[in-house]
């Protein structure tokens, strides 16, 4: 991720909105101002969750929506913008229809795939029961933000055929 920031800054006006987990980890982060970015960062705490544990929305969605980065989010250089590009299905609740601007999500990690690879191997039922409700909810959360999305990036040719499968 350092380096495509560091490639667009380049080129491009590049304004980065991001979560960390440690104050040591915000200072770093001001280092990308060298590069002429402007960074905002929100310190991840652990909240309780804002979604339901039985809902349709998956319960790590409701880790990565704090009040914080909403409020940042309503920056009005997020307007201005020609490309809102975001970094994990997680962070996908971030995205808004807009004509004006490309939304792009980066499929670092297809987050279905990584939990159905999971649950298969939990020896426990109850534990894999949970795990398969996990599964379908992220299966569907997934699909849906990608059918929304204009653009979507997958790390592998196989992931960008499971996506568009």
């Amino acid at each position: 991720m350092y380096n495509i920031v560091k490639r667009l800054a380049s080129r491009h006006s590049v304004r980065l909105f991001s979560y960390v987990d440690t104050e040591e980890e915000q200072r770093e982060m001001a280092e990308l101002e060298t590069l002429g970015v402007q960074v905002t960062t929100v310190l991840r705490r652990p909240v309780q969750p804002r979604y339901d544990g039985l809902g349709a929305i998956p319960l790590c969605v409701g880790d990565f929506d704090m009040p914080q980065m909403r409020e940042a989010l309503r920056s009005p250089a997020i307007a201005e913008a020609d490309v809102f590009h975001v970094e994990y299905t997680q962070m996908a609740h971030f995205i808004r229809p807009s004509r004006h601007i490309l939304n792009v999500l980066a499929e670092v990690d297809v987050s279905f795939l990584s939990l159905f690879r999971a649950m298969r191997h939990q020896p426990w039922l109850m534990p894999r029961l949970a795990g398969w409700y996990d599964w379908l909810r992220m299966f569907n959360y997934e699909l849906d933000v990608c059918r929304r999305t204009d653009l979507v990036l997958a790390v592998s040719q196989d992931e960008a055929d499971l996506l568009r499968s």
